[in-house]
C-alpha cells in the first residue's frame, strides 16, 4: 500500500536566513515553563524575503510545547526533534522576536521525589523483622542520599535563582536524571527483599537492571508490507539561468538500504561513519524558475505497532492471572491492571493517513510510549519467581533464615546429647545392678 511521504524539501532561494541565539527565562516565579525568544532581521537598507527556522531543545514534544508565539511547528524526521519556522517579508533593517512558551520539562516533580522517598520508608518497614534488614537499611540510607542530592541539585539550578544560565538548568538535569535511575534500581532491590519474605510491596515503582529489554519489533523487516513514498525536490530560483545543484538527503534512520524499493533515478549509499542510508546525485539540471521532485518508495518501518500491542496485553493478563492466585499481592495486580488500560487505550488509537512528518513523529511517539509500558511489564516479570518461591494459594511457605536453621541444629544436638546422656546412666547403672548381683550369688 503506497503512501506519499512529504519531508523536508531541498530549496535554494535567494532569502536570507538570520536567527539570534536562543534566550531563555523564567518569568514567572515558579518556573512552570519557560521561554525561547528568536530574533531574525534584515540588516540591509532594502526589503527581502527571510527563512526562520530553529530547533526546539532535545526532549521537547507537542504536548510541552504552551504557544509557538505565530512561529509553526515542524518535526525533523532524521534526528527526531522538532522545530519552528516560518516564512516572512522584512522591510529595511527591520527586526522582529517570536517568543515560543514551553513547559520546563527540565525539572523532576517534587511529588515524584516525595513518592519514591515514602517507598523507600514502606519498603524498609516491611523488613524490619527479616533477616535482611541491615541490607536493606544500607540500600535505604543510599536512596535517601541520593534523593536528597537530587532536590538540592534542583534548588541550586532552578531558574528562579539569580545567575542560573538555562544551559546550567538543562545539565543539571541530565544528571539528576541519571541519579534518578539509580534510585530506582535501588528502591527495585528494596522490593525484591521485601516479596521474598512473603509480603506485598504496596507499590511497584523500583527498576530491575536483570530484566529485559523492550523489543520494539514484533514482525520481521520482510514482513513490514506498507510502503511509503518520500519526496524531495531542488528549486532553482533564477529567472533566466539553468543551474546545477547537487543533491544529498539523509533517508530516516530506520530505513536501511534493502528498506529502498525505488530511488527515483537518485543514486543510494550509506554513511558508514554514521550509518545511515542516503540518496544522492552530483548534478541536478534545473531550468530557471523550476523544481525538480524525486520520489524514494521506501517499506513503513513505523506503523508497525499493532502486533506488539497484542502480545503485551497477553502478557500482562497472564501476568496478572498468575499474581492474582496468590490473592496477597494487591500493589502488584494493580500495576499490572494500570498497564493493561494503557495498553487498551493505544490500541485505540488512530494515527494519521497520510504518511508525512506528523506520520512518522505519531508512530514514534507511540512506539517510546509502548517501551516505558513494556519497561513496567518485564521489571514485574522480573519479580514473578520471588511471589511465587515464597507463597501457596491460601498459604505462606515461608523458608526458615539462617539463624532459625542454626538454633534448629543445636536443639537436634543437644537432644541427641541428652538422650545419650540418658542412655548411658542406664545402661551403666543395670551393669552395675547385674555385678551386685552376680556377687551375692557367689557368696
Amino acid at each position: 500500500m503506497s503512501r506519499s511521504l512529504r519531508l523536508a524539501c531541498s530549496r535554494v532561494s535567494l532569502a536570507l536566513v538570520l536567527l539570534a541565539v536562543f534566550s531563555v527565562l523564567a518569568p514567572h516565579a515558579r518556573a512552570e515553563k519557560i521561554v525561547l525568544r528568536i530574533n531574525a532581521g534584515n540588516p540591509i537598507e532594502k526589503e527581502q524575503p527571510v527563512s526562520i527556522k530553529s530547533d526546539l531543545p532535545v526532549g521537547v514534544g507537542t504536548n510541552d510545547i504552551i504557544s509557538l508565539g505565530g512561529l509553526e511547528l515542524g518535526y525533523d524526521v532524521k534526528n527526531d526533534t522538532y522545530y519552528v519556522h516560518k516564512e516572512l517579508i522584512l522591510g529595511p533593517k527591520q527586526i522582529v522576536q517570536y517568543n515560543i512558551e514551553i513547559e520546563d520539562i527540565w525539572t523532576i516533580p517534587t511529588e515524584e521525589l516525595i513518592e519514591l522517598q515514602t517507598h523507600a520508608d514502606r519498603l524498609l518497614r516491611f523488613l524490619e523483622q527479616e533477616d535482611t534488614y541491615e541490607t536493606a537499611d544500607i540500600i535505604h540510607q543510599n536512596v535517601s542520599k541520593l534523593l536528597r542530592a537530587i532536590r538540592t541539585s534542583q534548588e541550586d539550578h532552578s531558574l528562579t535563582r539569580p545567575g542560573v544560565r538555562p544551559t546550567d538548568h538543562i545539565r543539571a538535569h541530565d544528571s539528576n536524571v541519571e541519579t534518578l535511575k539509580r534510585v530506582r534500581i535501588d528502591l527495585g532491590r528494596l522490593e525484591n527483599l521485601v516479596l521474598a519474605t512473603g509480603q506485598d510491596t504496596g507499590g511497584m515503582l523500583g527498576h530491575d537492571s536483570r530484566a529485559a529489554k523492550p523489543e520494539r519489533y514484533k514482525i520481521s523487516p520482510e514482513d513490514m508490507k506498507n510502503t511509503a513514498v518520500i519526496r524531495y525536490s531542488v528549486q532553482n530560483t533564477s529567472p533566466r539561468h539553468t543551474r546545477k545543484i547537487p543533491l544529498k538527503r539523509y533517508l530516516p534512520p530506520e530505513i536501511r538500504e534493502h528498506d529502498v524499493f525505488s530511488t527515483g533515478g537518485l543514486k543510494m549509499s550509506t554513511d558508514q561513519d554514521r550509518g545511515l542510508t542516503y540518496v544522492h546525485k552530483q548534478d541536478v539540471e534545473v531550468p530557471p524558475n523550476e523544481t525538480i521532485t524525486f520520489e524514494i518508495t521506501i517499506r513503513d518501518k513505523w506503523n508497525i505497532n499493532e502486533p506488539r500491542i497484542r502480545d503485551l496485553l497477553g502478557t500482562s493478563r497472564d501476568t496478572l492471572t498468575r499474581v492474582s492466585v496468590r490473592g496477597k499481592f494487591t500493589s502488584i495486580e494493580d500495576a499490572l491492571r494500570s498497564i493493561i488500560e494503557a495498553l487498551e487505550g493505544v490500541s485505540r488509537e488512530v494515527g494519521p493517513e497520510v504518511v508525512d512528518e506528523a506520520y512518522v513523529a505519531f508512530y514514534r511517539d507511540q512506539a517510546n510510549r509502548l517501551d516505558d509500558l513494556e519497561t513496567r511489564l518485564n521489571r514485574i516479570i522480573m519479580a514473578l519467581p520471588q511471589i511465587e518461591k515464597t507463597t501457596r494459594v491460601g498459604f505462606k511457605v515461608k523458608p526458615p533464615s539462617a539463624k532459625t536453621t542454626w538454633l534448629i541444629i543445636y536443639i537436634i544436638i543437644g537432644f541427641l546429647m541428652a538422650m545419650s546422656i540418658v542412655f548411658f546412666f542406664r545402661w551403666y547403672g543395670r551393669t552395675r545392678a547385674e555385678s551386685v548381683e552376680q556377687a551375692d550369688q557367689g557368696g
